[in-house]
């Protein structure tokens, strides 16, 4: 069981709409101890949302005074080939087994899908954490995970303005005016990921 390592009288459920401010403070907090800076917003999470069946793809965990101290995602690509969850634990519940708990549920969730992908497919699910979450990473490993790759933020401090673009002949830079340019835009990013670590197929539809 997946809450069987979590405090008496914990619950794990699906989130509704109403915990959205809650399970948003959360991840930010989990955001500001991992990066120092929040890595999303409340906007942002409910646009996730709307694009999740919640029922099916997301868990809180509730412990004992009503406290959200867990929030958990797994969702699919390319015809359930490639499988990613998202765990987040409020820094001031960690060390209470919420994250063992969601990693265990993400995994159990995981496994109902790989009937679903094409036959003889090769099924992988990724946990994405912070390098510096030595905790995160022990947790993980104990489940069994290995680390495959690695991701490098970079950022720079611009005191001024940078200066002007000086684009090659006949190169354009323009707004989007229509699904074409959008549908060609899509292409042209689909193809220069086709040889990115853990890229699956995927529709302009979709």
């Amino acid at each position: 069981m997946a809450d069987d390592v979590l405090p008496v009288g914990s619950v794990v459920r699906p989130p509704t709409m109403d915990d959205l401010p809650a399970v948003a403070e959360l991840v930010i907090a989990s955001d500001i101890a991992d990066f120092g800076e929040p890595d999303t917003s409340e906007d942002e999470l409910r646009a996730e949302w709307a694009a999740l069946d919640l029922p099916a793809a997301a868990r809180v965990i509730v412990v004992p005074g009503g406290t959200i101290a867990g929030y958990a995602t797994l969702s699919a690509r390319g015809a359930n080939v490639r499988l990613d969850a998202g765990v987040y634990v409020h820094p001031e519940q960690t060390g209470r087994g919420v994250g063992t708990a969601l990693v265990r549920w993400t995994e159990a969730q995981a496994r109902e899908l790989v009937p679903l992908a094409p036959p003889a497919a090769r099924v992988v699910l990724n946990n994405f954490i912070n390098g510096r979450n030595a905790a995160a990473r022990a947790l993980l490993e104990r489940e069994g995970y290995a680390a495959e790759r690695h991701f490098w933020r970079m950022i720079t401090d611009l005191d001024e303005p940078p200066p002007a673009p000086d684009w090659p002949e006949g190169i354009v830079v323009r707004a989007s005016a229509s699904e074409a340019d959008e549908r060609a835009a899509f292409a042209a990013v689909d193809e220069a990921f086709r040889d990115h670590w853990g890229w699956t197929p995927s529709t302009y539809e979709d």
